[in-house]
């Protein structure tokens, strides 16, 4: 059998620094009766360093499952927003509301697949409770959804931030290029392009071990899943990081420039001008034109955000490759250690946006204080329709 291969940036575990489990066994001087616990062995939990890869390793298991639950209720409570009747006529709401349903997909599959491990690694050595390495079912569904998830994740960001581009740029041409209808038809046409590319290998290529109890890539297929792994990587999340950071860097300077010209205006006119005849119509355009630019802060936000938290993850992933081929000389605990703590920051990604989509949008803020006090006012209802139904009877 041959150590697995990383299925997403964010994983390249331990054992995945060796070419096969001989030149595993072979470096850290275990026998057959001594290595029976492969999942563990790869997060780093050996008698060599397994003391000191403990703290970093206990971080991204406290963090990871805080990020986890802020982020299923945080994402949950974008999806009552963005599903709303006044939020579903935008846009970039369609690709808010399919990211905020994307992310909480990819977070429970971290922690039915990382954090499980971990967990019973550290506290439940002898339980099952890591289902994604008992099971050869579970073993391909969820490394499939978690690696389709994070792509489809990716895409959607880039996909708004081409919107906000277009908005931004060629304001006179937005409406009749990204309508609500358009928009859903790109957010199908990426999650089944992403489908389609990466399901494949997934199945054939991805199985249990069961001599191990480890979900890895099967041996034989490492050559042809490494090639299409970076050929995944390249298309569905480095390319688009890129052209993210480079279309946000222009939608920045220009909005910059929209604001001073716009400071520049109000301060040359006179107050007879601004109390004019037209000052409703000049009114009702700057409302307009301050949730547009509303609209644009918060998704330069989400996608800057996103940016900062991948780029950790592609740096790890590149030197563990350099390691792998020897032009680095980085030592194993080195490389555990940062992979626990830049993982734990890109799943970080996955759980910040609600919080983003509370500090700097208004009427992000007021959509949700109206579904939260509608429900409260049919609660109340509620209840004093049942006390009166039971005074009645």
């Amino acid at each position: 059998m041959s150590l697995p291969y990383p299925v997403d940036p964010t994983d390249s575990e331990f054992g995945r620094m060796f070419s096969n489990i001989s030149t595993f066994v072979d470096k850290f001087n275990t026998t057959s009766t001594s290595f029976h616990d492969y999942p563990c062995e790869m997060l780093g939990l050996t008698p060599q360093i397994g003391a000191a890869i403990l703290p970093s390793l206990r971080f991204y298991l406290y963090a990871s499952t805080m990020f986890v639950i802020s982020g299923l209720i945080g994402n949950s409570l974008s999806v009552l927003v963005f599903s709303s009747r006044e939020m579903r006529g935008i846009s970039s709401n369609v690709y808010l509301l399919l990211l905020a349903i994307s992310d909480s997909l990819y977070l429970l599959s971290v922690f039915l697949t990382k954090t499980l491990t971990t967990i019973r690694c550290l506290y439940f050595p002898n339980s099952a409770a890591d289902i994604f390495n008992r099971s050869t079912t579970l073993c391909k569904l969820l490394q499939h959804t978690m690696d389709m998830f994070s792509d489809y994740s990716t895409c959607l960001i880039l996909a708004f931030t081409i919107e906000r581009y277009i908005a931004i740029y060629l304001p006179i041409r937005f409406k009749s290029l990204c309508s609500v209808r358009r928009a859903r038809i790109a957010c199908a046409t990426i999650f089944i392009a992403v489908c389609i590319f990466i399901a494949p290998y997934h199945i054939m290529y991805i199985g249990l071990f069961n001599n191990y109890n480890v979900c890895t890539v099967l041996d034989g297929f490492e050559t042809v899943f490494t090639a299409l792994y970076i050929v995944e990587a390249l298309v569905f999340r480095v390319i688009p990081v890129f052209v993210i950071a480079l279309l946000n860097g222009m939608i920045i300077v220009r909005v910059t420039k929209l604001r001073r010209r716009k400071r520049k205006r109000n301060a040359s006119m006179t107050p007879a001008s601004q109390t004019g005849g037209h000052s409703n119509n000049r009114n009702q355009r700057t409302r307009k034109a301050d949730k547009s630019m509303q609209l644009t802060i918060i998704l330069v936000l989400v996608s800057t955000s996103y940016i900062l938290v991948f780029i950790p993850v592609l740096v790890h992933f590149v030197l563990w490759k350099m390691r792998v081929s020897n032009w680095v000389d980085i030592s194993d605990l080195a490389m555990l250690t940062s992979q626990n703590y830049t993982r734990t920051l890109y799943i970080s990604g996955f759980a910040i946006n609600f919080f983003l989509y509370t500090m700097s949008g208004r009427i992000f803020r007021e959509q949700l204080e109206k579904i939260v006090c509608d429900t409260q006012r049919r609660d109340r209802s509620t209840v004093v329709t049942s006390v009166e139904a039971t005074s009645v009877l």
